[in-house]
């Protein structure tokens, strides 16, 4: 069953990942560019401290509403964040929009749907519109900036309505399962 379930989580990945990317390459950004995105998301959604904060630049200057962090900071921000959360079975990015700030310099901004499960029980979706800065060093780029721009209403897509409910099921059964498991030890 392990087996089954390390298969559709990375499966799962797979199609996010997939669907990133059509979304990214789409909107005619360097493939470079795209792949530290996708690797972005990748990251974000299996909790992988090491490989996300290798996309960043050594000195941030902006990591959502602190400027001017170094990589060693956005390292305890992000372990934070893993530490909260246990996983981000959703993580979609859509309406991807980019602009040249300067030579070697680009910003992304995009749609963001996620899902977070808590590690305390519980989770959390939400609809955010997100930029992500990169500046190019060498052949490759880094991140130097990540911040969101907008929170929307909720909830916005169909993805996390049917997330949301197929959640609220999982609550139900689980208080049933309760109910019935107690009933039998009365």
């Amino acid at each position: 069953m392990k087996r089954v379930l390390n298969f559709h989580f990375l499966a799962t990945i797979a199609c996010a990942m997939a669907f990133a990317a059509d979304q990214l390459m789409s909107s005619g950004l360097n493939s470079a560019i795209v792949q530290v995105i996708e690797k972005w998301v990748a990251t974000t959604k299996n909790g992988d401290l090491e490989g996300r904060i290798a996309l960043y630049s050594d000195r941030l200057d902006i990591f959502y509403t602190k400027p001017n962090l170094s990589k060693a900071n956005v390292e305890q921000e992000i372990r934070r964040m893993i530490n909260n959360y246990s996983s981000f079975p959703v993580l979609e990015l859509s309406n991807v929009t980019w602009r040249e700030l300067r030579a070697g310099v680009v910003q992304v901004e995009f749609d963001k749907d996620y899902v977070a499960n808590k590690r305390a029980g519980g989770s959390v979706a939400g609809r955010v519109r997100s930029m992500l800065t990169l500046v190019r060093t060498g052949q490759s780029w880094s991140i130097i900036g990540e911040r969101d721009l907008k929170v929307y209403p909720k909830p916005q897509s169909s993805v996390m309505a049917a997330v949301t409910v197929e959640q609220e099921n999982l609550r139900v059964l689980r208080k049933v399962r309760h109910v019935i498991v107690a009933s039998m030890h009365q």
